[in-house]
């Protein structure tokens, strides 16, 4: 009963002190991340590319690699709708590469 309380409470308390947005986006990160990892490899995406922020919906990938890039760009619908289907929110909209 305690843990169900407290379950609630989170979400609630999150707002409250304004740190809500910033987990969202936290979790989106690590969110776009794993799905680098399964698309390509654990040991690819640790070498050529990183989800490494999000601003105003638009998740920045750094990465060397220009194929690598290059695939992800011809893959950018594909990836924003994994991301935001894992996390059950429209918190990207679209990709922006970095170099």
């Amino acid at each position: 009963m305690a843990f169900q309380t407290m379950k609630s409470l989170l979400p609630q308390r999150l707002r409250q002190n304004g740190l809500a947005q910033p987990v969202r986006v936290a979790q989106a990160i690590e969110t776009a991340n794993q799905v680098l990892d399964e698309w390509f490899g654990a040991r690819t995406t640790e070498l050529r590319a990183k989800a490494v922020s999000i601003k105003f919906k638009q998740l920045s990938i750094a990465s060397l690699d220009a194929s690598l890039r290059q695939e992800l760009k011809l893959r950018e619908r594909e990836l924003v709708s994994a991301i935001n289907s894992k996390i059950g929110d429209m918190a990207v909209e679209r990709l922006r590469l970095l170099i």
